[in-house]
């Protein structure tokens, strides 16, 4: 699991229902659910100052940043074609659920490690 805390006076919320308001973060989360290799809401919490939303934390994964560090700071051509390909589906995908993802970063996107044992 992973848990993100911010400020309440950080959050906007959205209003789900007539008396359920969740944070906007949680709410777009929650409509790409069924898009493979997005990040998973298992529950989300407000206290008087802060919203902390627990999920989950995909194992044998790296953010970008760091992949790109492990090798040697770049990417061969082939592997970045796969990665932006891979994200330009995903934002494809968001748009289509009419989520818009104001904050691409490469240490907020996630590369899958293959191990062998």
């Amino acid at each position: 699991m992973a848990i993100k805390t911010v400020s309440k006076n950080d959050v906007t919320f959205v209003e789900i229902s007539e008396d359920v308001d969740e944070p906007e973060e949680v709410f777009a989360l929650r409509q790409l659910e069924d898009v493979e290799n997005v990040i998973r809401v298992i529950d989300w919490k407000e206290t008087s100052d802060k919203v902390i939303i627990v999920m989950e934390r995909p194992v044998n994964f790296v953010d970008l940043k760091q992949f790109m560090v492990q090798n040697g700071g770049k990417l061969s051509e082939p592997v970045a074609k796969k990665i932006i390909s891979q994200l330009a589906s995903c934002v494809i995908k968001f748009m289509e659920r009419y989520v818009l993802h104001r904050d691409l970063k490469v240490w907020k996107s996630c590369i899958r490690l293959y191990t062998s044992i």
